[in-house]
């Protein structure tokens, strides 16, 4: 899109709803705007069997502040 910002840091947040988002952990912004959870062990909060919710937010001052991903689920294995 003309005129948007270039993405350049921002965290995944996680909860067991989507209002409860309430763990969060740095992303790694790659030169595509790729995005990726820098720490690979999650399983300091996750449970085994439990389903879970995530989203992707920008951090404040990023060009593209605002623009928070769609809010996803998965469950823990």
């Amino acid at each position: 899109e003309e005129g948007a910002g270039v993405m350049a840091a921002g965290k995944f947040y996680f909860g067991s709803s989507k209002t409860n988002l309430i763990h969060s952990f740095a992303a790694a912004v790659t030169a595509d705007d790729v995005v990726q959870i820098l720490r690979d062990d999650l399983s300091a909060f996750l449970t085994a069997g439990t389903k879970y919710y995530m989203q992707y937010r920008p951090d404040s001052g990023d060009g593209c502040e605002g623009a928070d991903s769609g809010i996803y689920n998965f469950v823990a294995e």
